[in-house]
Protein backbone atom coordinates (compact mmCIF):
# COMPACT_ATOMS: atom_id res chain seq x y z
CA UNK A 1 0.00 0.00 0.00
CA UNK A 2 1.54 3.65 -0.82
CA UNK A 3 2.24 5.01 2.29
CA UNK A 4 4.13 8.58 1.45
CA UNK A 5 1.98 10.95 3.41
CA UNK A 6 0.62 13.69 1.25
CA UNK A 7 3.28 16.30 2.40
CA UNK A 8 6.08 14.22 1.33
CA UNK A 9 4.56 13.93 -2.14
CA UNK A 10 3.72 17.83 -2.19
CA UNK A 11 7.38 18.85 -0.98
CA UNK A 12 8.78 16.54 -3.74
CA UNK A 13 6.74 18.20 -6.44
CA UNK A 14 7.79 21.63 -5.23
CA UNK A 15 11.42 20.65 -4.77
CA UNK A 16 11.78 19.07 -8.28
CA UNK A 17 9.89 21.18 -10.62
CA UNK A 18 11.22 19.56 -13.80
CA UNK A 19 9.99 20.86 -17.45
CA UNK A 20 6.99 18.77 -17.82
CA UNK A 21 7.79 16.45 -21.39
CA UNK A 22 7.03 18.02 -24.73
CA UNK A 23 2.94 18.15 -25.83
CA UNK A 24 2.06 18.15 -22.10
CA UNK A 25 0.05 21.56 -22.65
CA UNK A 26 -0.47 21.05 -26.64
CA UNK A 27 -4.14 20.05 -25.48
CA UNK A 28 -4.86 22.77 -23.74
CA UNK A 29 -3.94 25.27 -26.74
CA UNK A 30 -6.29 22.76 -28.63
CA UNK A 31 -8.84 23.31 -26.13
CA UNK A 32 -9.59 26.57 -25.68
CA UNK A 33 -8.95 27.21 -29.37
CA UNK A 34 -12.26 25.24 -29.89
CA UNK A 35 -13.53 27.04 -26.25
CA UNK A 36 -12.89 30.42 -28.26
CA UNK A 37 -14.05 29.08 -31.55
CA UNK A 38 -11.02 29.65 -33.51
CA UNK A 39 -8.75 27.37 -35.55
CA UNK A 40 -5.68 28.38 -33.78
CA UNK A 41 -4.61 30.48 -30.62
CA UNK A 42 -2.49 33.62 -31.16
CA UNK A 43 -0.08 35.29 -29.44
CA UNK A 44 -2.94 38.15 -28.84
CA UNK A 45 -5.67 35.30 -27.28
CA UNK A 46 -3.18 34.04 -25.21
CA UNK A 47 -2.87 37.82 -23.68
CA UNK A 48 -6.67 38.23 -23.71
CA UNK A 49 -6.64 34.07 -21.96
CA UNK A 50 -4.06 35.22 -19.10
CA UNK A 51 -5.80 38.88 -17.95
CA UNK A 52 -9.12 36.59 -17.83
CA UNK A 53 -7.27 33.92 -15.70
CA UNK A 54 -4.56 34.89 -13.61
CA UNK A 55 -4.91 31.18 -11.78
CA UNK A 56 -4.71 28.93 -14.81
CA UNK A 57 -1.82 26.49 -12.79
CA UNK A 58 -3.98 26.98 -9.50
CA UNK A 59 -1.96 29.81 -8.30
CA UNK A 60 -2.34 33.59 -8.48
CA UNK A 61 0.11 35.10 -10.68
CA UNK A 62 0.21 38.53 -12.01
CA UNK A 63 1.66 39.26 -15.29
CA UNK A 64 2.36 42.13 -16.93
CA UNK A 65 3.04 41.62 -20.54
CA UNK A 66 4.94 43.49 -23.02
CA UNK A 67 4.02 42.55 -26.60
CA UNK A 68 6.11 43.74 -29.45
CA UNK A 69 4.71 45.74 -32.80
CA UNK A 70 5.32 42.28 -34.86
CA UNK A 71 4.04 40.06 -31.70
CA UNK A 72 7.42 38.64 -32.01
CA UNK A 73 8.98 39.34 -29.22
CA UNK A 74 7.61 39.84 -25.53
CA UNK A 75 8.95 40.35 -22.33
CA UNK A 76 6.78 39.31 -19.22
CA UNK A 77 7.22 40.40 -15.45
CA UNK A 78 5.91 37.92 -13.61
CA UNK A 79 5.19 38.46 -10.24
CA UNK A 80 3.09 36.61 -6.88
CA UNK A 81 3.20 37.02 -2.99
CA UNK A 82 4.03 33.29 -3.00
CA UNK A 83 7.65 33.27 -3.92
CA UNK A 84 7.94 29.26 -3.21
CA UNK A 85 5.44 28.45 -6.10
CA UNK A 86 6.29 31.41 -8.72
CA UNK A 87 9.42 30.03 -10.53
CA UNK A 88 7.45 26.45 -10.75
CA UNK A 89 4.62 28.37 -12.63
CA UNK A 90 6.96 30.56 -14.42
CA UNK A 91 8.45 27.16 -15.61
CA UNK A 92 5.04 26.09 -16.98
CA UNK A 93 3.99 29.11 -18.40
CA UNK A 94 6.86 29.45 -20.82
CA UNK A 95 6.87 25.78 -21.43
CA UNK A 96 2.40 26.39 -22.41
CA UNK A 97 3.92 29.15 -24.80
CA UNK A 98 6.46 27.00 -26.04
CA UNK A 99 3.63 24.82 -28.18
CA UNK A 100 2.21 24.45 -31.20
CA UNK A 101 1.21 27.11 -32.66
CA UNK A 102 2.63 30.02 -30.37
CA UNK A 103 6.40 28.74 -30.56
CA UNK A 104 8.17 31.30 -28.24
CA UNK A 105 11.50 29.84 -26.97
CA UNK A 106 12.68 31.51 -23.13
CA UNK A 107 15.76 34.14 -24.69
CA UNK A 108 16.29 35.07 -20.66
CA UNK A 109 15.49 35.10 -17.24
CA UNK A 110 16.03 37.24 -14.72
CA UNK A 111 14.78 36.36 -11.03
CA UNK A 112 14.39 37.66 -7.91
CA UNK A 113 11.66 36.05 -4.91
CA UNK A 114 8.64 37.40 -5.53
CA UNK A 115 9.69 38.56 -9.44
CA UNK A 116 10.71 37.27 -12.54
CA UNK A 117 11.08 38.58 -15.79
CA UNK A 118 11.24 36.71 -19.16
CA UNK A 119 12.24 37.22 -22.29
CA UNK A 120 10.62 35.39 -25.16
CA UNK A 121 11.21 35.27 -28.96
CA UNK A 122 9.03 33.24 -31.78
CA UNK A 123 10.78 30.88 -33.32
CA UNK A 124 9.51 28.08 -36.36
CA UNK A 125 10.02 25.12 -34.39
CA UNK A 126 8.10 23.65 -31.28
CA UNK A 127 11.83 21.63 -30.45
CA UNK A 128 13.82 24.39 -30.35
CA UNK A 129 11.53 26.19 -28.87
CA UNK A 130 10.76 23.52 -26.18
CA UNK A 131 14.58 22.98 -25.73
CA UNK A 132 14.99 26.72 -24.99
CA UNK A 133 12.92 26.10 -21.52
CA UNK A 134 14.85 22.88 -20.54
CA UNK A 135 17.97 25.37 -21.13
CA UNK A 136 16.42 28.21 -18.81
CA UNK A 137 15.10 26.01 -16.16
CA UNK A 138 16.39 22.88 -16.53
CA UNK A 139 16.68 19.57 -17.74
CA UNK A 140 13.40 17.15 -17.30
CA UNK A 141 13.03 15.77 -13.78
CA UNK A 142 13.06 11.93 -13.43
CA UNK A 143 9.97 12.24 -11.54
CA UNK A 144 7.94 13.25 -14.62
CA UNK A 145 9.46 10.03 -16.35
CA UNK A 146 8.46 7.88 -13.12
CA UNK A 147 4.63 9.00 -13.23
CA UNK A 148 4.54 8.39 -16.79
CA UNK A 149 5.68 4.92 -16.79
CA UNK A 150 3.90 4.05 -13.20
CA UNK A 151 0.36 5.57 -14.25
CA UNK A 152 -1.74 2.98 -12.16
CA UNK A 153 -0.12 3.26 -9.40
CA UNK A 154 0.28 7.33 -9.17
CA UNK A 155 -3.44 7.21 -9.64
CA UNK A 156 -3.78 4.98 -6.96
CA UNK A 157 -1.91 7.22 -5.04
CA UNK A 158 -3.66 10.09 -5.65
CA UNK A 159 -6.72 8.36 -5.42
CA UNK A 160 -5.61 7.35 -1.49
CA UNK A 161 -4.60 10.62 -0.80
CA UNK A 162 -7.90 12.13 -1.75
CA UNK A 163 -9.45 9.44 0.26
CA UNK A 164 -7.60 10.20 3.53
CA UNK A 165 -9.08 13.74 3.20
CA UNK A 166 -5.43 15.05 2.27
CA UNK A 167 -4.34 14.74 5.79
CA UNK A 168 -0.81 13.27 7.03
CA UNK A 169 -1.24 9.97 7.95
CA UNK A 170 -2.47 7.17 5.46
CA UNK A 171 -3.42 3.88 7.41
CA UNK A 172 -1.50 0.62 6.87
CA UNK A 173 -3.34 -2.36 5.78
CA UNK A 174 -2.72 -4.24 9.18
CA UNK A 175 -4.79 -0.97 10.92
CA UNK A 176 -7.35 -1.20 8.95
CA UNK A 177 -8.16 -4.95 9.24
CA UNK A 178 -7.99 -4.24 13.28
CA UNK A 179 -11.01 -1.31 12.28
CA UNK A 180 -13.16 -3.55 10.21
CA UNK A 181 -12.38 -6.38 12.13
CA UNK A 182 -14.70 -4.30 15.16
CA UNK A 183 -17.79 -3.23 12.79
CA UNK A 184 -19.63 -2.71 9.71
CA UNK A 185 -18.47 0.79 7.90
CA UNK A 186 -20.87 1.19 5.36
CA UNK A 187 -21.56 4.66 6.14
CA UNK A 188 -17.49 5.33 6.05
CA UNK A 189 -17.78 3.78 2.79
CA UNK A 190 -20.69 5.90 1.12
CA UNK A 191 -18.62 9.25 2.51
CA UNK A 192 -15.09 7.38 0.73
CA UNK A 193 -16.82 6.96 -2.68
CA UNK A 194 -18.42 10.22 -2.59
CA UNK A 195 -14.67 12.08 -1.44
CA UNK A 196 -13.29 10.59 -3.91
CA UNK A 197 -14.97 10.81 -7.10
CA UNK A 198 -17.31 13.62 -6.68
CA UNK A 199 -20.74 12.50 -6.05
CA UNK A 200 -23.19 10.85 -3.79
CA UNK A 201 -23.86 7.43 -3.72
CA UNK A 202 -27.78 8.36 -4.14
CA UNK A 203 -27.25 10.30 -7.46
CA UNK A 204 -24.25 7.62 -8.55
CA UNK A 205 -25.39 4.51 -11.30
CA UNK A 206 -25.42 1.08 -9.54
CA UNK A 207 -22.64 0.03 -11.51
CA UNK A 208 -20.09 2.68 -11.29
CA UNK A 209 -20.68 2.37 -7.56
CA UNK A 210 -19.70 -1.18 -7.99
CA UNK A 211 -16.88 0.12 -9.84
CA UNK A 212 -15.58 2.48 -7.11
CA UNK A 213 -16.45 0.10 -4.71
CA UNK A 214 -14.32 -2.62 -6.27
CA UNK A 215 -11.61 0.29 -7.27
CA UNK A 216 -11.10 0.99 -3.10
CA UNK A 217 -10.78 -2.24 -1.59
CA UNK A 218 -8.49 -3.24 -4.55
CA UNK A 219 -6.56 -0.18 -3.75
CA UNK A 220 -6.46 -1.53 0.27
CA UNK A 221 -5.19 -5.27 -0.41
CA UNK A 222 -8.64 -5.96 0.38
CA UNK A 223 -10.37 -8.15 -2.18
CA UNK A 224 -9.30 -9.08 -5.17
CA UNK A 225 -12.38 -7.76 -7.66
CA UNK A 226 -15.83 -7.70 -7.49
CA UNK A 227 -17.79 -9.12 -10.30
CA UNK A 228 -21.57 -8.52 -10.99
CA UNK A 229 -24.50 -10.97 -13.23
CA UNK A 230 -27.44 -9.55 -13.41
CA UNK A 231 -28.88 -9.48 -9.97
CA UNK A 232 -25.81 -11.16 -8.56
CA UNK A 233 -22.75 -10.03 -6.88
CA UNK A 234 -19.73 -12.30 -6.49
CA UNK A 235 -16.59 -10.59 -4.12
CA UNK A 236 -13.33 -12.55 -4.88
CA UNK A 237 -11.85 -12.33 -1.09
CA UNK A 238 -8.19 -12.06 -0.23
CA UNK A 239 -8.71 -12.69 3.49
CA UNK A 240 -9.64 -16.10 4.80
CA UNK A 241 -10.81 -15.31 7.86
CA UNK A 242 -15.20 -15.68 7.76
CA UNK A 243 -15.68 -12.89 10.52
CA UNK A 244 -13.61 -10.61 7.60
CA UNK A 245 -15.76 -11.39 4.81
CA UNK A 246 -18.80 -11.53 6.44
CA UNK A 247 -17.77 -7.86 7.39
CA UNK A 248 -16.77 -6.79 4.21
CA UNK A 249 -19.96 -8.32 2.42
CA UNK A 250 -22.36 -6.74 4.78
CA UNK A 251 -20.51 -3.07 4.32
CA UNK A 252 -20.79 -3.79 0.40
CA UNK A 253 -23.87 -4.69 0.62
CA UNK A 254 -25.62 -1.81 2.95
CA UNK A 255 -23.57 0.86 0.66
CA UNK A 256 -25.15 -0.70 -2.55
CA UNK A 257 -28.51 -0.28 -0.68
CA UNK A 258 -27.83 3.06 -0.30
CA UNK A 259 -28.36 3.77 -4.26
CA UNK A 260 -31.70 2.17 -3.82
CA UNK A 261 -30.57 -1.33 -5.30
CA UNK A 262 -30.44 -4.58 -4.00
CA UNK A 263 -27.87 -7.60 -4.97
CA UNK A 264 -27.38 -10.94 -3.22
CA UNK A 265 -24.17 -12.37 -2.76
CA UNK A 266 -23.44 -15.65 -4.96
CA UNK A 267 -21.32 -17.63 -2.60
CA UNK A 268 -18.59 -19.55 -4.47
CA UNK A 269 -18.18 -23.33 -4.71
CA UNK A 270 -14.61 -23.60 -3.07
CA UNK A 271 -15.79 -21.19 -0.77
CA UNK A 272 -15.04 -22.71 2.68
CA UNK A 273 -18.06 -20.78 4.75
Amino acid sequence: MFSNPHPLVKWMIKRNPGVPPLGTFRVIMEKYARLLGIASLTINDYVKLVNAHGDIFGYQIRQEIDLSPDSKRMHITFESDDSENLKGSVLHYSCLLAHHPLLFKTKKVVESPNLIIVDYEQCEDEDVAYRSVIGNFGNSHVLFDEIQNSIDYWKNAVNIVKADNYEDLIISRSIFLQLISSCEFSEQLNHLVSSIYGKHIEDSDYMDIIRHIGTIFQTNGLIHRIEQHNDELMIYHVFDNKRIIDILNETILKTLGASGRSSTLKRGKNCPF
